[in-house]
């Protein structure tokens, strides 16, 4: 575990430098934001992969509400999908899913909404301790199983991918506030004030 967290890290470290502040002007030339910069547009320009995986869950899925969030150009680091199979008022449930492209892992989660601001994140695969029904499980494991087809990559773990990286920043991310998550998805998985984390 600990071989993997280092390897990842150091990975990490090739797209944000270590100890520039957000608001230092020398980080938009330092030597990792432009590898990062370069990424993301080699990544735009090119979405064969992403687009046929899109392509497949919706055939996999055709009532199910599945859209895009991919940001392309404002530096994330993954694909990203939420595939919305419950538009109850009150009771939004949806799976996101987040593939990286900086570094071979992925993510999906279940997250559910009680419209008024409260989430709750459950972790995929789940522990013994979560309750989910056989429909769901049964759904993501087929959409586990459509990723690994076209992206080999592996999971982050929980125990992973909430350790703090304290000494890099970027955009509305100070020291401190960078998670593993954060680093290799996007700034805003699991935006703090409005979640409850259920590994």
């Amino acid at each position: 575990m600990d071989n993997i967290k280092e390897d990842l890290i150091s990975q990490i470290y090739t797209y944000f430098p270590k100890d520039v502040g957000i608001l230092d002007e020398a980080y938009w030339t330092t030597k990792e934001f432009l590898n990062l910069k370069e990424k993301c547009q080699l990544i735009a320009d090119n979405t064969s992969l992403w687009n046929s995986l899109y392509d497949s869950l919706r055939e996999l899925f055709p009532y199910y509400l599945i859209i895009d969030k991919t940001a392309y150009h404002d530096f994330d680091r993954c694909y990203s999908l939420i595939i919305t199979f419950n538009n109850q008022v009150n009771n939004i449930k949806y799976f996101e899913v987040f593939v990286s492209y900086i570094v071979p892992y992925y993510l999906i989660c279940l997250t559910e909404t009680d419209g008024k601001g409260s989430y709750k994140y459950s972790i995929y695969p789940f522990d013994s301790s979560n309750t989910v029904n056989e429909k769901t499980l049964f759904d993501l494991n087929i959409i586990n199983e459509t990723i690994l087809k076209m992206f080999p990559y592996k999971m982050i773990t929980p125990s992973i991918g909430k350790t703090i990286l304290n000494d890099i920043a970027f955009q509305n991310l100070d020291f401190g506030e960078m998670s593993i998550y954060k680093a290799v998805f996007t700034n805003y998985i699991f935006p703090k004030s409005k979640s409850i984390i259920n590994p």
